[in-house]
C-alpha cells in the first residue's frame, strides 16, 4: 500500500526486479504475460469446477448441496446415531452418522465434538446448570427434568467422581445417556439448560488466626469468559462468620 491516499501495488510492479525466463519481469513480452494470465485463469477454473458443477450447483462427493440444509439442529446430540437419505449422483442413498450411539465411542468423541462445534451463535452462554454438582432441588427446576432423572443424577454424581473412568464421562452432559439417565431425544431437550463446566467462578476467601480469634470472609464472582478474567462482584461476608471449622480452614479435616 502507498502512503497518503492509499493504493495497491500490483504483482507486476512488485516482481519488476525478478528474473522470469532470463528476462526481468518488467521486460516480459506481451505473449508471456498472456500465457501467465491464461495459466492463472485455467487454475481458477479448475478449482471452481471442483466445487461447482457446470450448472452452478454446489457438490461434494456426488451430493448436490445447492439448496442448503433442510433441517435445523437445536442440539449437537441430534447428530448422534441418526441417518439421512441423500441422492449421490442421482441414486437415493442412506448415510449413517459418523457419531454412533455407542457409549464407549461417545466417551472418546463427545468432548472433542462439543468443544469444536456448537449450534449456538452467541459469544457467551448463560443460565446453565452444572449437573455434576447441582442438588436435587436445583435439578427439579430444569425444563424437561423428571424427579426420577434428578434422583439418578444425584446418586451418580459421587460414584462417577470417585471412579477413575467415570471422571471422563463427567466432561460432557452426554453422561446422562451413557449411564442411561436419559435417551437422546430427552438429552437434546435438556441440552440448552445443562452443562458440566463453565468459565464463571464463585470464590470464598477466609482469613483467620490459627490460635483463634476474629475472621474475615469475602466472596467474589469471577468471569473467565474473557481475557483477562474480570471480577464481576465482591461481597464482605465477615458478619456471617467463617462458615468453616478451624480444622477445615487449617487443612486438618475434610470439608463437609
Amino acid at each position: 500500500m502507498s502512503g497518503g491516499g492509499g493504493g495497491v501495488i500490483t504483482s507486476a510492479q512488485r516482481t519488476g526486479a525478478t528474473q522470469v525466463g532470463g528476462q526481468r519481469a518488467g521486460q516480459s513480452t506481451a505473449g508471456s504475460i498472456n500465457s501467465m494470465r491464461n495459466t492463472a485463469v485455467q487454475a481458477a477454473t479448475t478449482a471452481a469446477n471442483a466445487v461447482f458443477s457446470a450448472q452452478g450447483q454446489v457438490t461434494r462427493a456426488g451430493i448436490d448441496l445447492t439448496a442448503g440444509a433442510k433441517v435445523s439442529l437445536n442440539s449437537m446430540y441430534e447428530l448422534i446415531g441418526t441417518q439421512v437419505q441423500v441422492n449421490i449422483n442421482g441414486t437415493p442413498t442412506v448415510l449413517d452418522s459418523p457419531f454412533t450411539a455407542d457409549a464407549a465411542a461417545m466417551r472418546e468423541y463427545l468432548p472433542k465434538l462439543l468443544d469444536a462445534l456448537t449450534t449456538n451463535t452467541a459469544r457467551t452462554i448463560s443460565g446453565r446448570i452444572n449437573i455434576n454438582d447441582a442438588r436435587r432441588e436445583t435439578l427439579y427446576a430444569i425444563p424437561g427434568m423428571t424427579e426420577q432423572m434428578a434422583d439418578q443424577i444425584t446418586s451418580l454424581q459421587a460414584s462417577l467422581k470417585g471412579a477413575g473412568d467415570g471422571t471422563l464421562d463427567l466432561l460432557t452432559p452426554g453422561w446422562l445417556y451413557i449411564h442411561k439417565v436419559a435417551d437422546l431425544p430427552t438429552l437434546s431437550l435438556l441440552d440448552p439448560y445443562i452443562t458440566t463446566g463453565g468459565n464463571v467462578y464463585r470464590v470464598n476467601s477466609v482469613g483467620f488466626f490459627a490460635e483463634g480469634g476474629g475472621t474475615a470472609r469475602v466472596e467474589a464472582v469471577i468471569d473467565a469468559t474473557q481475557t483477562p478474567a474480570q471480577i464481576v462482584s465482591t461481597r464482605d461476608l465477615s458478619n456471617l462468620g467463617a462458615a468453616y471449622s478451624p480444622q477445615v480452614l487449617s487443612g486438618t479435616a475434610a470439608s463437609p
